[in-house]
């Protein structure tokens, strides 16, 4: 059982975001939106490694985990590295969707909840 554990710290990657993103005032923000920043890769702000962004932040076990966030209009998903096993539906630590209890109670219904998962972010650009 994971009774004890409440965080962990994940990595998360930001595919495709615009360039004027990749500054560590603006990663930051956006990291804040999925959890509380830990880190941010320094390859990341330098733009060396690529067209994602790396961020180490801190979440909750307890709460759904962001999947995707609005950035400037548009709809920014999130990709987390190397998690234990979390179902993306109800957020819980040692789930799967195919044993989630939330599904299970809402078994034939739609589930259309408002930012179920979704954070948002916008921003003017700059430094």
């Amino acid at each position: 059982s994971n009774d004890n554990i409440d965080n962990i710290v994940a990595r998360i990657r930001l595919l495709g975001m615009p360039l004027h993103c990749y500054h560590k005032k603006v990663l930051r923000m956006i990291g804040n939106v999925v959890g509380k920043v830990i880190r941010i890769d320094y390859n990341t702000e330098s733009l060396t490694r690529g067209k994602f962004a790396r961020i180490a932040v801190e979440v909750s076990l307890n709460k759904p985990l962001c999947s995707q966030f609005f950035l400037d209009g548009k709809m920014q998903k999130v990709e987390y590295e190397n998690l234990p096993v979390i179902c993306f539906n109800c957020g819980i630590y040692g789930d799967n969707n195919e044993n989630c209890p939330q599904l299970k109670t809402i078994k034939g219904a739609t589930k259309n909840s408002e930012n179920n998962g979704v954070g948002n972010i916008t921003n003017s650009g700059g430094d």
